[in-house]
């Protein structure tokens, strides 16, 4: 499980790049395979660290939280 901070807003309820940093903090540290499940509050992001060219995929299902409009002055 990964409890997810951002600052100016706190904790978030799930973070792609939480988990990512997560498990290949967790990798190098010998703790979890490079291809593990790392759970959020919203939901599980499936993490694969390919070894042969490095590249972090994540996966899991999405969906909308907030809906909204976005202004500048």
């Amino acid at each position: 499980d990964v409890m997810e901070w951002e600052r100016g807003v706190g904790e978030t309820s799930s973070s792609g790049t939480g988990a990512a940093a997560a498990v290949a903090a967790m990798a190098v540290l010998g703790r979890v395979e490079r291809s593990c499940t790392v759970h959020f509050p919203a939901g599980d992001l499936q993490v694969e660290w390919r070894a042969e060219d490095n590249i972090i995929v994540l996966s899991g299902p999405v969906s909308y939280v907030m809906k909204g409009i976005y202004r500048t002055r």
